[in-house]
């Protein structure tokens, strides 16, 4: 499927210059913003580079509930994450990704103390015609907290999932083995050797994604079964998560998250065999423009340990995210780029956009947004001949995000130059009116 945008301008007026790109390396997560120019046919990657920078107030902080739930004094902080995304499309009905994180935060207590932790990972997407999308997934940490290093950590990540997309709701089942090490802190395995403390467990769950009108929501659970070093932490765990996006108007989303782990100890006494994990939040972002937004949170943790004592956390957070430049796909690769061109000019437009698609093997194309409430049947696009689609969009000038509904599957456009997260692991195409 080709894809390409028209934004329609009054006669004489010049496109925008170049968007600028940042490249993030290494651990140090070093941002460099560069001109790209404009998009380049010869591109095979796609590069996304973010960067977010916070600030608040947390309470006392619940250090790995996993070992010993441990507390340590927390107070103001600055968090910096930047972030690097890079993908690429392989045929018609796959795409490859990897990306990387790194998380900075500073506290501004007598402890100067300093959390880092760097992540990254990859996924490979494949979807079918009849709805049936396929991942296969890895990832790798590292995190370090000055305060105390036995908490230092090293994890793993290696699975896959089967999932069915249709039009207003999403079904996976996944399944995953993960592995942990933990380098400075020494434990006793069922034999009374003392060694560097480690887990393995495998999982599998499932989740869902439903988007009602504006709202989206994503129900998960999952079941997980853990092998330590120390017997005593030989555990199965089930997890239950919600999450919630709920768009008012263009730039304004509401967020919500709650989740809940209970684990067994099948190696512990009755009555000091179970603990619980439970955290939630709210917050809202703010978009201003196709690569800037703002950003608060509340989120909430209670662990309750073993013997039944409950501890709390509480953090508040403010801040600022920014993409860099942002994706840049190659233009149409269709053979009659002359005939593009007539269509868009023809249609006279001051306001608004030419949206063109090339799919000839479809036999139904409907554009949902924003701007329409995300309504499958509002905005179908015609037939122009050859295998293109086409609809005109009477919009004011403004940032709206989008998708395609293509024999009832919800497609992201393959080359659609701008592209921003959904909010539940997928991603919504951007169009800019100026």
């Amino acid at each position: 499927m080709q894809f390409s945008i028209f934004e329609s301008e009054p006669q004489g007026k010049g496109c925008r210059g170049a968007s600028r790109r940042a490249i993030l390396s290494g651990s140090l997560m070093l941002i460099a913003v560069v001109d790209l120019g404009a998009p380049s046919r010869a591109a095979e990657w796609d590069f996304t580079p973010r960067l977010s920078v916070t600030g608040g107030s947390e309470s006392d902080l619940i250090l790995d509930p996993k070992i010993d739930g441990a507390v340590v004094d927390a107070g103001g902080f600055v968090d910096l994450r930047p972030e690097l995304e890079m993908s690429r499309r392989l045929g018609r009905s796959a795409r490859l990704r990897f990306s990387t994180q790194g998380v900075f935060e500073r506290y501004l207590n007598d402890d100067a103390r300093l959390i880092y932790a760097q992540s990254a990972g990859g996924e490979l997407v494949h979807y079918r015609r009849n709805g049936l999308r396929t991942r296969a997934f890895f990832s790798g940490s590292y995190f370090d907290d000055s305060r105390r290093s036995t908490v230092r950590r090293l994890g793993g990540n290696l699975g896959g999932a089967v999932g069915m997309v249709r039009g207003r709701w999403v079904f996976e089942a996944t399944g995953a083995v993960q592995a942990k090490r933990y380098p400075h802190l020494s434990t006793e395995d069922r034999n009374g050797v003392l060694g560097t403390y480690s887990e393995s467990s495998w999982s599998v769950g499932a989740n869902a994604t439903l988007r009602l009108g504006r709202l989206y929501l994503r129900p998960e659970v999952g079941y997980q079964s853990t092998d330590a070093r120390d017997p005593l932490f030989e555990s199965t765990s089930t997890v239950l998560g919600l999450r919630a996006n709920l768009g008012l108007g263009r730039s304004l989303t509401l967020v919500a998250s709650a989740t809940s782990e209970q684990r067994d100890f099948a190696q512990r006494l009755a009555g000091e065999d179970q603990d619980e994990y439970v955290q939630g939040g709210v917050g809202m972002d703010y978009t201003m423009g196709a690569d800037t937004g703002i950003l608060a949170r509340w989120s909430f943790v209670r662990y309750t340990r073993t013997t039944g004592e409950e501890l709390d956390t509480q953090r508040v957070e403010f801040g600022m995210r920014r993409r860099f430049g942002g994706p840049r796909r190659p233009r149409s690769r269709s053979t009659e780029p002359a005939i593009q061109s007539v269509a868009a000019a023809s249609t006279g437009l001051v306001d608004g956009a030419v949206v063109r698609i090339y799919a000839p093997d479809a036999t139904s194309i409907h554009l949902v947004g924003d701007f329409n409430g995300w309504n499958i049947s509002r905005d179908p696009l015609v037939q122009v001949g050859k295998g293109w689609w086409e609809i005109r969009l009477d919009l004011e000038p403004g940032v709206y995000q989008y998708k395609l509904v293509v024999d009832g599957a919800w497609v992201l456009p393959a080359e659609a130059e701008r592209t921003v997260s959904d909010g539940f692991g997928g991603e919504n195409a951007v169009l800019q009116i100026i």
